[in-house]
């Protein structure tokens, strides 16, 4: 079987944050017919729940950046990673030191997901965290003290802020062998995102659970951003949007059409057709 694994924001999601009508009914209509195809957002179930609700998908999606792996016929997470407290404890520390807010990403021990957060300092962050709650995101939760309740599991520390300041901190954690830290600047509001999660919680390594787990003979991915070039190392074949970074293009197997010109899914279909037209030339 051959895997399709796509992104989503900047990939096969248009600047609007929504999925074009043509890229739901080439990618549903090929869903239908067989084709294995599913999801790696940075995004949680909750943000990601709408954008995808049209599309057909019934193998496991990737969620957080790979902290958890979801099966969307099922409605239960199959796979998920999480931070150590005294990880924790330490990072929110360093966050303090440099004059930096934290928003944590937790599990609750009743199985709900919660954000947690202390204030809104940056723009960036009002973008986040108030617009997530206008279109309805009730994960949010102002505290006065960060630390986590029993029983709660923290998948993500997010801190959202400026370049180069959070480079600094960005360089520090990268030497830390108990977190996976990615650092990017927001396709939407242009401010930067500095994430800390469990060393496994990746793209790379959610790709290759799925793999493992479904029998997969290839994967084929698609992205646009830097948190998708773990997902292109574990690839058997990785194609990059006209629009994504310029690193991302210079380790892609090819660079395809934008995402506001549906490129994966007139990919998707440009693929199928070519396999279907093998097919008959073998059958005579």
């Amino acid at each position: 079987m051959v895997l399709y694994v796509s992104d989503l924001d900047g990939t096969l999601v248009g600047p609007d944050e929504r999925l074009s009508k043509e890229t739901v009914e080439i990618i549903n209509t090929l869903i239908d017919d067989g084709l294995a195809f599913t999801v790696a957002t940075a995004r949680s179930l909750v943000s990601a729940a709408e954008i995808i609700a049209p599309l057909h998908l019934r193998l496991p999606v990737i969620l957080n950046n790979g902290a958890f792996v979801y099966h969307p016929l099922e409605k239960r997470y199959i796979a998920a990673n999480f931070l150590p407290p005294a990880v924790v404890e330490r990072l929110v520390a360093d966050c303090r030191r440099h004059g930096v807010s934290p928003t944590l990403h937790l599990l609750t021990g009743e199985g709900e997901l919660r954000v947690y957060y202390r204030e809104i300092i940056h723009p960036g962050e009002k973008h986040y965290i108030v617009g997530r709650q206008a279109n309805g995101d009730r994960r949010f939760c102002r505290v006065d003290d960060l630390r986590p309740a029993p029983g709660d599991r923290i998948y993500a520390l997010l801190v959202i802020g400026d370049h180069p300041e959070l480079a600094v901190l960005a360089a520090k954690w990268r030497s830390d062998p108990e977190i996976a830290v990615h650092y990017a600047q927001d396709i939407y509001s242009g401010a930067y995102w500095l994430e800390a999660t469990s060393p496994r919680a990746t793209k790379k390594g959610a790709v290759r659970y799925l793999r493992e787990l479904l029998s997969v003979e290839k994967v084929i991915c698609f992205g646009d951003h830097l948190n998708d070039l773990p997902m292109f190392e574990e690839a058997d074949e990785a194609y990059a949007v006209a629009n994504a970074h310029e690193l991302l293009k210079s380790k892609a197997t090819r660079v395809i059409e934008a995402n506001d010109r549906d490129g994966v899914a007139r990919f998707l279909l440009q693929r199928a057709a070519g396999g279907l037209a093998k097919t008959r030339q073998a059958g005579g």
